[in-house]
């Protein structure tokens, strides 16, 4: 119960605080959602490592620009050959937040991460 109140609670924080500042940063893709979350199903069930919460995963690829772009062009790569879609391509780890919070993603990308 806990574990679901804190990514409840990481959700409303992100969707009132981040999203909005993330969205001004940078505008969401316009993307199949359902192809969107699709490729996030297949991406964090394959990707090599594992955070805690969405916050420890757009911490770390804001630091980190070499990984983030590994990790988005993998995620890409998952869309347009597993998934079979067009590519979906981030430029910037905004950009990708503020897409899922268009597509009404972030507590599902929430549960994959927590395992949920």
């Amino acid at each position: 119960m806990r574990k679901r109140l804190t990514g409840a609670l990481l959700a409303a924080v992100l969707i009132v605080g981040l999203v909005p500042a993330a969205a001004q940063a940078a505008k969401p893709l316009d993307v199949d959602c359902g192809q969107l979350w699709q490729t996030d199903v297949v991406f964090f069930a394959v990707a090599p490592v594992s955070f805690k919460s969405l916050g420890d995963l757009i911490s770390f690829f804001q630091r980190d620009d070499a990984a983030f772009a590994e990790a988005s062009a993998a995620f890409a790569d998952i869309s347009e050959f597993v998934v079979g879609g067009p590519r979906i391509e981030f430029e910037s780890m905004s950009q990708s937040v503020s897409t899922h919070s268009k597509c009404g993603l972030t507590p599902l990308v929430i549960g994959l991460i927590e395992g949920g």
